[in-house]
């Protein structure tokens, strides 16, 4: 994470070199720059620069009629408030209904659904949840191919499976979560430890903490090389949801060696 942060303040300085201020072109590269960089410091744990450059990057992306930009950023500022307000649902929520409203037909709509439905399960509503989770699927649908740097049905899949785990809803979020695992092959490390925490998540919650264990411990396996802050912190809340049996004990005390930025 320190190389990605710093790669991401030498491009942040060569867009204002070249021409920011000047060129609608590097005014979307600045912009893009700033997201890119939001979203390092949200995985490395530090909340309040994501926020920072989530708003920066809206306000240049809007600057430079950059709609995708935008609602990325405001994305990234929903994950930034539920992160450091976990009990406040309102304000995440009503940012995703708005990227949800602006994005139309599209990826980042679809993506927006899940990251709500998520949210609605874990305050308890599970009917939001489930009618979210069928909406963004619906929406995706009707999509086609992902550009590159979009969401893609690899999350959608995880997002949405997540969601129904959350919700307490296991039958249907297995198939989803079985989807998710085979499509997220194909992406990066962030994603398929993200899959193989949910698989942990839904047998902890069907009361497998062995095989809960199984999966937080590929999930770290994955991100040895990328450690973030919400991994840890999803792998030491599940680990106290087990009582530190079967295995869990080890995989805290792991990621408690991660030191986060």
């Amino acid at each position: 994470m320190t190389a990605v942060l710093a790669d991401c303040e030498r491009w942040k300085v060569w867009c204002r070199t070249v021409g920011s201020v000047s060129s609608p072109l590097w005014r979307r590269r600045s912009g893009r720059v700033s997201l890119l960089a939001a979203r390092a410091y949200l995985d490395s744990g530090r909340a309040d620069g994501a926020l920072a450059l989530a708003q920066q990057a809206r306000v240049t992306a809007r600057a430079a009629d950059d709609l995708p930009t935008v609602l990325h950023a405001d994305l990234v500022a929903a994950d930034v408030w539920d992160a450091a307000r976990p009990d406040s649902y309102d304000v995440p929520l009503k940012m995703l209904a708005q990227v949800r409203q602006r994005g139309g037909t599209s990826w980042i709509a679809a993506t927006a659904a899940m990251l709500a439905a998520n949210l609605s399960a874990r305050r308890g509503d599970s009917e939001s949840a489930v009618v979210l989770v069928t909406g963004g699927e619906f929406l995706a649908e009707r999509l086609g191919a992902p550009e590159p740097g979009e969401y893609t049905s690899a999350h959608l899949a995880a997002f949405g499976a997540s969601a129904l785990v959350r919700a307490g809803l296991l039958a249907e979020a297995r198939p989803r979560l079985e989807m998710a695992a085979f499509l997220a092959e194909a992406q990066g490390p962030g994603l398929r430890s993200a899959v193989q925490m949910y698989r942990s998540s839904a047998a902890l919650t069907g009361g497998d903490r062995a095989q809960a264990a199984e999966h937080a411990r590929a999930a770290l396996g994955l991100s040895a090389g990328r450690p973030a802050a919400w991994l840890a912190r999803s792998v030491l809340g599940q680990a106290r949801r087990a009582g530190g049996k079967d295995g869990w004990e080890a995989l805290a005390y792991r990621v408690a060696a991660w030191q986060m930025m």
